[in-house]
């Protein structure tokens, strides 16, 4: 409505007007921005914090689709067809400043490991590797060097269980979400891997990359949006570019 106002003010050129109507424009704002944080603050989930984002920005909610649930299409749409497309040559360890691992930060992942996390594909369960951690870090030390001083990973390491598990959102049997469980030893080169990159790619990563990285989750992103939002607002502007950086 005061938009409105300004608008009409602004085609008659009543000077007078519009400086009595932007003030209560700016005060609305003021008004509305504390409304906003208020809300924000008291906030305790993401899915909240979602949705006064939404609000903010007018997004719309998306109604649910009725569906009729398919065993069928569910596993259509997990299935993944094998590629035989050819990679490229790879440079051996031996060639690179990978240091290779070593009976310490294999003892130590091993120990870390929580004994309630589900069975992978071979059925070995987490809490025999944490117990037996002193004795299984030197031959899985081994293996792991082996493996990439050969370039070739265990075929048994590659074997992957899917379970579907369902999103609250909605039914549709297409809106399940694939989880993989691998092996607990592809998991431990994942992580040993990981644990002796990451000093060196720290240099090239984005500042604001949220996903895939230690500390960071999908909230913090919502907080830096609502701080744009709420920063573009106190600077008087009416709309907000979303553009990836």
């Amino acid at each position: 409505m005061l938009l409105r106002q300004e608008e009409k003010l602004y085609k008659m050129k009543d000077n007078t007007g519009l400086k009595r109507i932007n003030i209560l424009i700016k005060s609305e704002m003021y008004r509305l921005n504390s409304i906003y944080n208020q809300k924000f603050i008291s906030c305790k989930n993401a899915s909240n914090i979602w949705k006064l984002s939404k609000e903010i920005t007018g997004g719309k909610q998306m109604n649910s689709i009725p569906y009729s649930f398919d065993v069928c299409i569910q596993n259509k749409s997990f299935i993944h067809s094998p590629t035989n497309a050819k990679l490229s040559s790879i440079t051996s360890v031996n060639e690179t400043c990978f240091p290779g691992f070593n009976t310490n930060d294999v003892r130590k992942y091993l120990q870390s490991l929580n004994p309630s996390c589900s069975f992978g594909p071979d059925g070995l369960p987490s809490v025999i590797l944490k117990k037996c951690a002193d004795i299984l870090c030197y031959p899985l030390m081994d293996i792991l060097n082996e493996s990439f001083s050969r370039n070739v990973v265990p075929t048994v390491w590659k074997d992957i269980k899917i379970v579907p598990i369902h999103k609250l959102s909605t039914g549709a049997c297409f809106k399940f979400r694939p989880i993989a469980i691998t092996s607990a030893f592809l998991k431990a080169m994942e992580e040993l891997l990981l644990l002796n990159l990451q000093p060196s790619l720290k240099d090239f990563n984005d500042p604001k990359q949220f996903a895939y990285k230690h500390s960071r989750r999908t909230l913090d992103a919502v907080a830096v949006l609502h701080h744009n939002i709420v920063s573009s607002l106190d600077k008087g502007a009416k709309f907000i570019f979303a553009a990836p950086s």
